[in-house]
């Protein structure tokens, strides 16, 4: 079943973005998501690993509770369901994921973020970057996003929306659909330490070029 779930969503991918786009809600388990060391970094693995287009809420299960629910829901299943609702998965935030490819010299995504204070922000997202706006759990924002030319969400080029926060906030991909697909070692060296750099806020850690050259022999 888990070979017959991977390969529909490897179809999905080489064909349209339709079923994607109704992903509403993705949650993640495991070490590999929750101890990451950085929420936005188990965040941006989920979306580069299932690649959803348009609004998508991110849920772990940092407190590994699932198996325990599976139990559970054998027994009681509206124990399970209040569980649930009382938020024992740790809400990462919410991303917004344009349809398309970007040009990497000009904005892909203008922003205006409007706060529940009044606050306003502005900002703008060159094609291939992602930017997060630090938006803490429970919260919201007012955002007014504008695509450039031959972009889209949810078939859009202009879109208002009311967006809640999480441990990593809202996390902007102008990346396009296909821009986590990289054909060489290389490539992946120079694109995957400025994206970890850019949803951490930390220095880019630049891979040595003897850790993606082959040896010689």
């Amino acid at each position: 079943m888990a070979r017959a779930a991977i390969q529909h969503i490897t179809n999905t991918l080489a064909t349209d973005d339709a079923d994607l786009q109704a992903i509403d809600l993705i949650i993640g388990a495991g070490a590999t998501l929750t101890a990451t060391g950085h929420p936005n970094l188990a965040m941006l693995l989920l979306v580069d690993a299932l690649q959803p287009v348009g609004v998508t809420h991110i849920k772990t299960d940092s407190r590994a509770i699932i198996p325990a629910l599976g139990a559970l829901a054998l027994r009681d299943p509206s124990a399970v369901v209040q569980l649930t609702d009382n938020n024992v998965l740790e809400h990462l935030g919410t991303v917004v994921r344009l349809f398309g490819t970007p040009s990497k010299e000009t904005w892909a995504m203008r922003l205006t973020i409007t706060a529940e204070d009044g606050q306003t922000f502005k900002h703008d997202i060159t094609g291939g970057d992602v930017w997060v706006f630090p938006l803490p759990d429970k919260f919201w924002a007012n955002v007014r996003i504008e695509l450039a030319h031959g972009l889209s969400i949810n078939n859009k080029t202009t879109l208002d929306l009311k967006l809640y926060g999480g441990t990593s906030g809202i996390l902007f991909d102008a990346r396009g659909h296909t821009a986590t697909v990289r054909t060489t070692v290389a490539e992946r060296a120079s694109t995957m330490p400025k994206w970890f750099a850019q949803v951490t806020g930390h220095r880019i850690e630049a891979i040595p070029s003897s850790w993606v050259t082959a040896p010689e022999l």
